[in-house]
């Protein structure tokens, strides 16, 4: 029974708030950019969202090491695992994210607790 949302009017109340004032500014050693939570579930266990990013990545292509936005990486087409890059990027936000949360008093700790990851 732990994979059931919890539908509570906190819950509730902390979906709408994090829709309304989660849009935060990220700058760190890997991201550039704007990260939006769109979405908030609360499970029995632990808590999950959903994230959209909109900025550039800096990662490591051809030996070199530079800013990708989507576009450059889309161009790269098949050489580049998506599975890898989402968690690359979930891994650089999970700080970030913690801390907006824990404004709302929602716990998310590790970086497969965002669960949906766009990047735009």
């Amino acid at each position: 029974m732990g994979r059931y949302v919890l539908n509570s009017e906190t819950s509730k109340a902390v979906k709408s708030a994090t829709k309304k004032f989660g849009k935060f500014d990220i700058n760190t050693d890997k991201l550039k950019g704007t990260i939006q939570i769109v979405n908030y579930r609360k499970y029995s266990a632990y808590e999950e969202v959903d994230i959209v990013f909109s900025g550039k990545i800096y990662a490591k292509i051809n030996y070199q090491n530079e800013w990708l936005d989507l576009d450059t990486v889309k161009k790269l087409g098949k050489r580049i695992s998506k599975v890898k890059l989402n968690r690359f990027m979930r891994k650089a936000c999970i700080l970030d994210v913690t801390c907006r949360m824990n404004y709302f008093g929602c716990d998310v700790r590790y970086y497969n607790h965002i669960k949906k990851l766009t990047w735009i």
